[in-house]
């Protein structure tokens, strides 16, 4: 037996999960014994004390199982936020204040600030600072402050060991778990000149040698708050627990203006979605999205979580009951965050510095799928700025053969940056979330996974020629067009017949084939044309395409003489389908609804919420 891989890792040397799977290749001792088959396995756990573990365990797999024993490295914990603390007084030679900036970065971009109006001449200034995890674990702490003033030269103030330090009363704060702050650790004046201040109870710091990554200043803009809601109602579930509506999904977190909790540990619970009036946990996966707050019996004022941000529209309240609370409604607010674009149309949830995925969940963290949301998200936002920094974040994440380093990525997601695509993937997701595909297997639809691959790496071939024309890069355009020409080739002798028959018969494989330019006569074409028709239509005009496949499949129809049925597709609201989420209660066609359908099978089936809003751009554009 050979060990192949733990998890994704090639060797499993500094395999960063603590719980990783494992994958193994077998062969017979003899090479005549043939037509075996696998009944059990066994493994021996070596740790560094103790004797070895051996288990067996009775079954035929031997492609990613289950850890087989207790983990062999505790999960990493999110680290204690700080506070940094630094007082100062201006040389009395400095004169008046023309200009104070503060340039400040915990790890990567520069943040740049003017501090002009908080800089005082006559007398003590202080500067403060909380650094805790975000998307990167935070490491060498800078800050340099500089004062100009009309009588003197430049005065700064820089990062040494004249600083303090002391923890802070958020225990732990992330993107995925949410909050915990425990009000009776709350450092008195910590942020001003103050009485409460107790120097003696901070401690000095330690520089570090510093760093050798290149700081840049961002080009995106910056991820304010942007909105506030309030709650619509106060409900009480079937098994009596109590859930904050605020009426729609977003993207940010709570606000309490002034309430007094009961001294414990009280939880708000963010969600998406409520399924049979409970609060929706499911989607969720591996992240905990809670909020924790442990009350002193003082009351909070303006308290918000920070660091941590969730994608909402309920919230579950433990440990305290809001209708206590005369102004309870007055007194919680719902913050929307976003990255501040200028907009032309509605949208932001899911572009909050970076693009993400479903910020209610564990993916919160770069999403190469949006390169197919991309040209809607440029019609609809001015998010041009972000978007190039992110892609230079994804040439810095490319490994050395130009591949991103995602295990599972299906073509059409790790196009998104690549100078060349590769098929280096076992498996792909295919047209995910296909509303045909079985509730537990999203990829299982009616387009194959290498189908789609296939089409795609087609596709951006051919865009990698048109881009490097318009470079006036000569000996890349030729080299991509002969390229693309030969897979182009390739992909009509697997997937076309000669009358223009596809594959699969399939609307995502006829659309894939028809707007990607896989046809090569007009027979084909028509042919093509008139089997996504009967498609569309044997489906009831209903959605029956994933991530792949709706966004171009109103092109598809209107570029090729079905323009009314494209419109009737269009404006179909029975499940699923583009206008099914406003039936429900939702505010646009990029959510589920307010509240989650009566079957679990109808919200698997509507799920493709992300892709039905790409098709934005071929509406701008053509309609």
């Amino acid at each position: 037996m050979n060990i192949a891989k733990n998890g994704h890792h090639l060797s499993g040397l500094g395999v960063h999960s603590s719980s990783p799977r494992i994958s193994w290749t077998s062969s017979a001792i003899d090479e005549s014994i043939c037509d075996w088959k696998q009944s059990q396995y066994g493994n021996a756990v070596l740790r560094e004390t103790g004797p070895p573990a051996h288990l067996v365990v009775q079954s035929a797999e031997s492609s990613l199982v289950a850890w087989p024993s207790t983990p062999p490295h505790e999960p990493q914990e999110p680290l204690r936020p700080l506070f940094f603390r630094k007082a100062f007084v201006l040389p009395s030679a400095s004169g008046s204040v023309y200009r104070a900036r503060l340039y400040i970065t915990a790890l990567g971009s520069i943040g740049l600030f003017d501090v002009d109006s908080l800089i005082t001449t006559k007398g003590d200034n202080v500067l403060c600072i909380e650094v805790a995890e975000g998307r990167y674990i935070y490491g060498d702490r800078i800050a340099v402050m500089e004062v100009g003033g009309f009588a003197a030269e430049r005065f700064q103030i820089v990062s040494d060991e004249s600083w303090k330090c002391h923890p802070s009363p958020i225990l732990s704060s992330e993107i995925y778990n949410g909050q915990i702050y425990d009000a009776r650790a709350e450092v008195g004046d910590w942020n001003k000149h103050g009485p409460l201040y107790i120097d003696a109870d901070w401690e000095t710091v330690s520089v570090l040698a510093f760093a050798r990554e290149r700081l840049y200043a961002p080009n995106a803009p910056p991820a304010p708050i942007t909105d506030q809601l309030t709650p619509k109602r106060l409900f009480t579930t079937p098994s009596g627990r109590k859930i904050v509506d605020f009426g729609q999904n977003m993207v940010g977190k709570l606000l309490i203006h002034s309430m007094t909790l009961p001294v414990n540990a009280s939880d708000l619970h963010p969600r998406r979605g409520v399924g049979r009036w409970e609060l929706g946990t499911r989607p969720l996966r591996g992240a905990q999205s809670v909020d924790t707050i442990i009350s002193s019996g003082r009351p909070l004022i303006d308290w918000s979580p920070r660091y941590t941000f969730h994608g909402f529209q309920f919230v579950q309240v433990e440990g305290w009951d809001p209708e206590k609370e005369q102004s309870w409604q007055t007194n919680i607010r719902a913050l929307v965050i976003h990255t501040d674009f200028k907009r032309t149309g509605r949208m932001g949830g899911n572009f909050l510095s970076i693009p993400t995925d479903c910020p209610q969940r564990d993916e919160c963290l770069g999403w190469t799928g949006d390169q197919v949301f991309g040209p809607s998200a440029t019609f609809l936002c001015d998010c041009i700025g972000m978007l190039s920094e992110w892609l230079e974040d994804v040439v810095c994440e490319q490994l050395e053969h130009y591949a991103l380093p995602r295990g599972r990525s299906p073509m059409f997601w790790t196009t998104c940056g690549h100078p060349f695509p590769r098929l280096c993937v076992l498996w792909q997701l295919g047209d995910w979330l296909d509303p045909q595909a079985p509730p537990d297997q999203h990829g299982d639809g009616g387009a194959s996974g290498a189908l789609v691959a296939d089409a795609y790496l087609v596709h951006v071939t051919s865009r990698m020629a048109d881009i490097a024309s318009v470079l006036e890069s000569k000996t890349e355009s030729t080299h991509y067009s002969c390229k693309a020409q030969r897979l182009c080739a390739l992909f009509q002798d697997r997937y076309i017949t000669h009358s223009g028959l596809i594959v699969g018969d399939s609307q995502t494989a006829s659309s894939l084939a028809i707007v990607f330019g896989a046809l090569s006569t007009k027979h084909q074409l028509d042919t093509a044309r008139r089997q996504l028709a009967a498609r569309v239509r044997k489906a009831k005009l209903r959605v029956a395409t994933g991530f792949a496949g709706t966004p171009i499949i109103l092109r598809a129809l209107t570029d090729n003489d079905n323009l009314s049925l494209a419109y009737r597709t269009l404006l179909e609201d029975r499940c699923p389908s583009w206008l099914y989420p406003i039936t429900t209660g939702a505010t646009t066609i990029g959510n589920t609804g307010t509240l989650a359908p009566r079957d679990f099978g109808q919200l698997h089936r509507a799920a493709n919420c992300r892709a039905r809003v790409a098709s934005v751009d071929h509406l701008s554009r053509y309609w």
